[in-house]
């Protein structure tokens, strides 16, 4: 008799759309985990990439326990919410397909849930060491941003979330916003006073790409216009911002600027005079904890 598998313990869901290139990179890492295979599952959904980005998927069938699933269309919280629905496992970790982790990123995860049993949903710090000592800043203030609005209006990167299966089908992400809906679904669990926890380890590498096919100005202005809109509780609907998703939309590369992260600093610079006692303490726990 065949002992049946055991129920995962992680759900990896992925939106996919025109990403041939950078999706089988991931699956890779997920295929290099340290973590047990049959303890997770990954679920590809795509949004009817008109390139080769299923057939990719489809060669890590045997590697890994891999759906690939169709959604109606191309809307990343509605392949999210799809994903969610044909998950399996207590908690799911929503990652964008152009991330990259390290292979005891899900061994750190369990760790983290297991000692910390009031998480109901978190993120991760972005790994400052694998990027180019030029961007190193950027990547701090990044995680800086995080850190300082979470408390002042909690939100994570769409790139890395982590919630428990059940809140995740009971809140979905809203596909009628165009930008903010990661920030949106984290926001409305904690006013339903669901615990948030931003894990500094373990980390992942977050894709630059858009700051590199955008130009950073016109990126760091569609983020301050957007987390305008977070702080002040406004829904950001189709049509307020500019933000293609999928990989065809970043395949056009510029030259870094040299105003690389000013629009972003400035930003933040908004947010600690207007939150400067929050920012100072955000600052000083930074300082006193260990990288």
């Amino acid at each position: 008799m065949k002992t049946p598998s055991p129920t995962p313990l992680f759900s990896i869901v992925i939106p996919v759309l025109n990403e041939e290139k950078l999706l089988p990179k991931l699956l890779q890492n997920l295929v290099d985990q340290s973590f047990p295979k049959d303890m997770f599952e990954v679920i590809v959904v795509d949004g009817k990439s008109n390139d080769k980005s299923v057939k990719a998927a489809e060669k890590f069938n045997n590697l890994l326990q891999l759906k690939i699933v169709t959604a109606d269309k191309a809307n990343v919280s509605t392949q999210r919410n799809l994903g969610a629905r044909r998950a399996k496992a207590k908690w799911l970790i929503f990652m964008d397909a152009d991330i990259s982790i390290p292979p005891a990123f899900l061994d750190g995860v369990k760790y983290q849930v297991a000692h910390d049993l009031s998480a109901d949903c978190f993120t991760c710090w972005i790994d400052e060491a694998t990027y180019k000592t030029a961007d190193r800043p950027l990547i701090t203030m990044l995680n800086l941003t995080i850190e300082v609005f979470a408390r002042v209006k909690p939100g994570a990167p769409g790139a890395m979330i982590g919630v428990k299966q059940n809140l995740a089908k009971k809140y979905p992400f809203d596909p009628e916003l165009a930008l903010g809906e990661d920030h949106n679904f984290i926001s409305t669990l904690v006013n339903k006073n669901h615990c948030f926890r931003i894990l500094r380890f373990p980390k992942y590498h977050f894709n630059l790409r858009r700051l590199e096919s955008e130009g950073t100005l016109k990126l760091a202005r569609t983020y301050s216009k957007a987390q305008l809109y977070i702080l002040m509780g406004k829904k950001i609907k189709n049509g307020d911002v500019d933000y293609p998703m999928g990989g065809e939309a970043h395949l056009d590369k510029h030259t870094w600027r040299q105003s690389t992260g000013h629009q972003i600093r400035q930003n933040m610079s908004e947010i600690m005079k207007h939150h400067r006692g929050t920012a100072r303490k955000v600052l000083n726990w930074l300082s006193s904890v260990d990288s």
